[in-house]
């Protein structure tokens, strides 16, 4: 008995042995039929082998936007559902924010896309070609309930955006006059302070455009969208849809949009100033588009990103810009898509700051009203509801010398080259509203904007007593006369020595994180 039992004892242990390896190799084979659902293990979609036998109900759609630009899903798993034949999701585009194409001839790019609730409305940032053909917006949207896509397409509305639109490009100096105002016959004019050069030139080829789509009724929350030339077109892009939220809880009051950085922009110190002093007036957040930036800057922006006040969106335009030095290429589009950048940063803020502030890394909305040194103390100082507020400019030019004026803390002052505690004059001249006038706008309570000003909205005119423009620039005219120049030293009294104190302290902490990457 004894020997049978050991027999049956030791038959039920190896039995049960090859049952666990058995039900461990099983396992061990369903995960990896399914670890694409985790983006950290999304290297197995690489496998062909596996993807083939993986049904579509396993894919978790809601990952597709996370994964790398090296990974490529089988379409044929994706369920879609869609009045165009064979239609599939492009999870192959799903990658960080860029300009993509949205057709094969190059004459749309396509950047960002939101959706307006409230309109039932999406709208797309992009460019164009004058003269394009329509497009459709083919709407993604995943049914959670039986992990499918379904695809709805609606027509799509071109909206050219006011400014920037048949602009020349200056090509080459012709002449030079002591004026503001020239007629240069059959050549395009581009004037400065002093000057005025006439310039051959040719027409942009693409202006900054919203494409926008209403929502079918059928679609409630869609996760992404493609902009299609033609109907049930495979679509060359997808798009993140970003939500605005409703109801609108406003989470900054003041968000300061930069136009895009470029000319391998190196001027440190220069944007250090620009975010330290706006955020003394009042300044919650910055967006900054980059189109090309030195790695010295880049330490800068990661420094204020890491803090949570500037969000850098990277503005690697497809089509030509300008260039410095000139070099002999054409030029497609006004001041690296500015335009584009404004209505980017207009929509991404709409239910998430109560004004956008439009300004160059040379401009600074300045109280001049007694008592005031905030944003928010000159529009109570206003006593009126408006959803844009414009501000008049005058200009300080940096080539002015400062003999005979008293510098505050001028060692300090000059170590960090703060330009608005260095220039200490301006012009006789205050610009007239809408010319070169800069403003604060409601973000829910615009849908377009220009450089200047706010089409087709009550602008209120802030007086100059209350609020003035400083633009900050070197115009190369030394020998302007005294009666020209106006001594401001609004921005010393009010901010100086706070505005070095928080520069001293940026320059501290970037000089410790330094040294300890070293």
């Amino acid at each position: 008995m004894r020997l049978k039992w050991n027999k049956s004892f030791k038959f039920m242990t190896r039995f049960t042995v090859i049952l666990i390896i058995l039900n461990t190799l099983r396992n061990t084979y369903r995960k990896h039929l399914t670890k694409f659902d985790s983006v950290e293990h999304s290297t197995l979609l690489t496998d062909s082998s596996i993807r083939e036998r993986v049904s579509f109900n396993r894919l978790n759609v809601s990952q597709l936007k996370k994964c790398t630009d090296r990974i490529t899903l089988n379409y044929k798993f994706l369920n879609v559902t869609s009045s165009c034949k064979a239609a599939v999701f492009p999870s192959h585009l799903a990658r960080k924010p860029s300009w993509r194409a949205a057709d094969k001839n190059n004459q749309s790019y396509v950047f960002s896309a939101y959706v307006l609730r409230k309109k039932r409305q999406i709208v797309i940032v992009g460019i164009t070609q004058e003269g394009s053909s329509k497009y459709y917006c083919q709407i993604w949207n995943q049914n959670f309930g039986r992990q499918n896509m379904k695809m709805e397409e609606e027509p799509a509305k071109v909206v050219t955006l006011p400014e920037g639109r048949s602009l020349r490009y200056v090509t080459a100096q012709v002449v030079t006059l002591s004026t503001r105002e020239y007629n240069c016959k059959t050549y395009g004019i581009y004037s400065t302070a002093q000057t005025v050069t006439c310039l051959a030139g040719h027409l942009l080829r693409y202006n900054a455009v919203l494409f926008q789509c209403m929502l079918p009724q059928s679609v409630e929350l869609p996760t992404h969208v493609s902009l299609v030339s033609r109907s049930c077109e495979t679509p060359m892009n997808l798009l993140d849809i970003q939500y605005v939220r409703s109801p609108y809880v406003d989470k900054h009051r003041f968000t300061v949009c930069l136009s895009p950085l470029n000319f391998r922009y190196n001027r440190d110190y220069e944007i250090i100033e620009w975010v330290e002093l706006n955020r003394i007036l009042g300044a919650d957040k910055f967006i900054i588009y980059n189109y090309s930036s030195a790695i010295n800057v880049a330490r800068v922006l990661d420094y204020y990103s890491e803090r949570g006040l500037t969000e850098v969106v990277q503005w690697n335009l497809p089509v030509g810009v300008d260039t410095w030095p000139r070099e002999n290429k054409t030029v497609e589009i006004y001041y690296f898509g500015q335009i584009a950048a404004l209505h980017d940063c207009l929509y991404r803020n709409k239910g998430v700051s109560e004004f956008i502030v439009n300004l160059d890394v040379d401009e600074f909305i300045i109280p001049h009203g007694i008592n005031v040194t905030k944003w928010s103390d000159m529009l109570m100082q206003l006593k009126q509801d408006s959803n844009v507020y414009l501000f008049r400019n005058t200009f300080f030019k940096k080539e002015w010398n400062n003999v005979g004026i008293e510098i505050q803390n001028k060692s300090l002052v000059d170590k960090h080259r703060l330009v608005t505690l260095q220039k200490l004059q301006h012009e006789t001249e205050i610009f007239s509203p809408r010319s070169r006038s800069k403003y604060f706008a409601k973000a829910d309570g615009v849908f377009q904007v220009m450089i200047h000003e706010v089409p087709w909205m009550k602008n209120a005119y802030v007086p100059i007593e209350i609020r003035l423009l400083h633009h900050y620039r070197d115009w190369e005219t030394l020998d302007d006369p005294p009666n020209v120049k106006v001594l401001d030293k609004t921005v010393p009294q009010k901010f100086g020595q706070l505005l070095i104190k928080n520069v001293q302290t940026v320059w501290s902490d970037l000089n410790i994180i330094n040294n300890l990457r070293q």
